[in-house]
């Protein structure tokens, strides 16, 4: 099945019961492989404000398999470099380190 990263504020262990009951039955009928993760919250703490591109872009490419986690994270990093404010490099690079938190996963 596909993957669905989902970017929410909740406990990962609440999120399922908050989905609207379609959603669920959508995500079980089509056998996606569901993620969640607070972007906003990985983004804020990097200092990158609610700019969430980053944190979704690497979460996804790990969670998804496009990219091995190592891969997706040095990739990130890699693009940040090309960036002339240094705040967007030093933020854009501790947003990738910080997508660890991306890979709890449920299936139902």
């Amino acid at each position: 099945g596909a993957t669905f990263l989902l970017n929410t504020p909740f406990p990962p262990e609440s999120v399922w019961e908050r989905l609207p009951e379609p959603v669920q039955r959508a995500i079980h009928d089509k056998g996606l492989k569901f993620f969640v993760i607070d972007a906003s919250a990985v983004a804020r703490a990097c200092g990158m404000g609610g700019r969430i591109n980053t944190v979704m872009q690497v979460c996804f490419f790990s969670v998804s398999g496009v990219l091995p986690h190592g891969e997706a994270i040095t990739a990130i990093q890699t693009c940040a470099l090309t960036s002339t404010r240094p705040a967007i490099r030093r933020a854009a690079r501790l947003a990738a380190l910080a997508c660890g938190c991306c890979r709890t996963s449920w299936r139902t």
